[in-house]
């Protein structure tokens, strides 16, 4: 443009009112469109942001772009300003400087305000972190912020800006709303940011097995957001013999339990291992008793951790099962032993008895042999001599042992 011709702009200027300003509110990051109100695009006009030139077109059509930085990323479709991927240096006044078809000239503004909201160290983070909530309202804007608090969505404190929460807790986390009204008391737009806490840890805190059983150690996270963990595992207060795999991260692989090749009797699995890392002990035995912990490290030298009591009592079902199988074997066997001991002491009794009775009668025949009279007469003479009748006379009768005797 001339310097006749910008001189003869500026007279009609002063005569001309200018339309009202366009307040718009828009995200960071989001793209905006302005338009150049009555300006013919054939002829020559001119953008500005604040007093700084963006693109002139001149009246052969072509673009001259400024020096700023907005310039370089500023588009035109017609004569509508395209500015993409807003930032929130990108706040301010925006002017459309041209000719309507009558020549005459003619002046659109637009005042754009870029909402932003944020939040640090992260919108994910470990339990009882401080998280900062932050909203921002570029250009100057006197507007009103509030931030709306999940759930049930009610105003935060007192309006402002900046938010600390101490000591975050799950009851803290979801989906934190930026409302922003303007002098009237309207919400002319709201912005979004949401807050993953991680954590506790949970565990089943007690538990009870019977010796012999197999005890199941629990560890798990409800959720991990975008959080990383580099390390941790299982570990017992105080240490004992066995010995316990340790969590790795891979990279590309993911975790990973690493086992020692010494200990059989742990289990675990590899499989989807993000947020569960249980493991059983198997054969569980009294010296087991005790203090399990489970930690679990992130990057940033930040640890979770949990606490799981084991308590082994009294024997498991299989084994009282075996036993009592073992004592109804053992009390047939018993039954057996004493039915044989008293069999053998009464076959032993039967044997010693008919000794006995055997001794007093060989005794006993004994002495009746030397008790025995001789079967003839000692009178020879009397014995030989015949009968006056010529008849035989009969013989003496025995005594009565003999008799027994015989």
């Amino acid at each position: 443009m001339s310097s006749s011709k910008t001189l003869l702009w500026f007279t009609f200027a002063l005569f001309l009112t200018v339309k009202g300003a366009k307040v718009e509110y828009s995200k960071i990051k989001e793209t905006v469109t302005l338009d150049c109100g009555d300006a013919d695009f054939n002829k020559e006009y001119e953008w500005k942001y604040n007093d700084a030139r963006i693109i002139q077109m001149d009246k052969r059509g072509l673009p001259k772009k400024g020096k700023i930085a907005l310039a370089q990323k500023a588009k035109l479709n017609g004569n509508k300003l395209t500015i993409p991927s807003l930032e929130l240096s990108d706040s301010g006044k925006y002017s459309c400087i041209g000719w309507t078809q009558s020549n005459q000239p003619t002046i659109q503004e637009h005042q754009i305000y870029v909402v932003t909201a944020s939040v640090s160290p992260s919108d994910t983070v470990l339990i009882y972190t401080d998280v900062t909530l932050k909203c921002e309202v570029g250009g100057g804007s006197t507007a009103q912020v509030q931030w709306i608090k999940p759930p049930g969505d009610k105003p935060y404190e007192s309006p402002e800006n900046t938010v600390t929460l101490s000591s975050v807790t799950p009851t803290e986390a979801g989906i934190w709303t930026c409302q922003v009204k303007d002098n009237g008391g309207s919400v002319v737009k709201k912005m979004e940011v949401g807050i993953t806490v991680v954590g506790p840890l949970k565990s089943s805190n007690n538990i009870s097995v019977a010796a012999g059983d197999n005890a199941e150690l629990t560890c798990f996270l409800s959720c991990l957001g975008n959080l990383r963990i580099v390390g941790g595992g299982w570990s017992r207060h105080p240490p004992n013999n066995r010995n316990f795999p340790t969590l790795t991260n891979q990279g590309s692989s993911g975790l990973t339990w690493l086992k020692d090749s010494s200990s059989k009797t742990i289990e675990f699995k590899n499989e989807k291992l993000s947020t569960n890392f249980t493991v059983k002990l198997k054969n569980v035995k009294s010296a087991d008793a005790g203090l399990y912990v489970c930690k679990l490290e992130f990057e940033g030298n930040k640890h979770l951790t949990t606490e799981l009591n084991l308590k082994v009592e009294g024997v498991s079902k299989a084994v009282s099962e075996r036993s009592g199988s073992s004592n109804g074997i053992a009390r047939w066997v018993w039954i057996t032993v004493a039915a044989g001991g008293v069999l053998l002491i009464a076959l032993v009794a039967s044997i010693v008895l008919i000794h006995r009775r055997n001794r007093r009668m060989r005794r006993k025949i004994t002495k009746l042999k030397s008790m025995r009279q001789p079967l003839k007469t000692r009178n020879y003479c009397q014995c030989d001599r015949p009968h006056p009748s010529g008849r035989k006379d009969r013989p003496p009768p025995l005594p009565r042992h003999q008799y027994d005797y015989l």
